[in-house]
């Protein structure tokens, strides 16, 4: 069971998972409901908002204690918990996932900006661990991702500070040249 946050990469898990051999198989709110712990294929793939509704959540939970489940949270830091509290998706998704024999979240973010934190990462004095690292440089050198590209672009760039001493804001002249980030 794949779960990510939009459709369009839901669809692009959809395609890869059948171009490799593994069937998949729509499923919504009320299927779930009718469909007690049946899986519709071999596997299948959700945006989060579906699989955390309230349907869906039980309806995973029963396929996950059913049979051996791999779970791929993608983008995982849409979701986050603290305790009892967090994002709805993410109290839902580790209700639904808490009986999953395999879960594999993934992102390359992290982190949230409201401090929750992401389930299934081990945290110490707030600081989330992961399991494996894989960082950009890696990926790019393996070819699994794409180079980051920064056209250059000639032009004006006016550059504005703000004061240590008054705190008022200084515009600097434009210069010309590279803009090098």
């Amino acid at each position: 069971i794949v779960v990510s946050p939009r459709k369009k990469i839901r669809d692009q898990w959809d395609e890869m998972l059948q171009l490799n051999g593994i069937p998949t198989g729509d499923i919504n709110r009320q299927q779930a409901q009718r469909r007690g712990d049946s899986m519709p294929k071999r596997a299948m793939s959700l945006t989060y908002q579906l699989a955390c509704s309230s349907e869906m959540v039980d309806y995973v939970r029963l396929v996950c204690a059913k049979y051996r489940v791999l779970i791929i949270g993608d983008e995982i830091h849409w979701t986050g918990v603290a305790g009892q509290t967090g994002t709805s998706w993410g109290r839902a998704f580790a209700s639904a996932t808490e009986s999953a024999r395999f879960v594999l979240p993934m992102s390359g973010t992290p982190f949230r900006e409201d401090f929750y934190q992401l389930p299934f990462l081990q945290y110490k004095d707030r600081i989330g661990t992961p399991d494996y690292d894989f960082s950009y440089g890696e990926a790019l050198l393996m070819g699994d991702v794409t180079p980051i590209m920064f056209e250059d672009r000639k032009g004006v760039i006016r550059f504005k500070r703000k004061s240590e001493e008054t705190g008022e804001i200084i515009e600097e002249p434009g210069r010309r040249g590279k803009m090098i980030i």
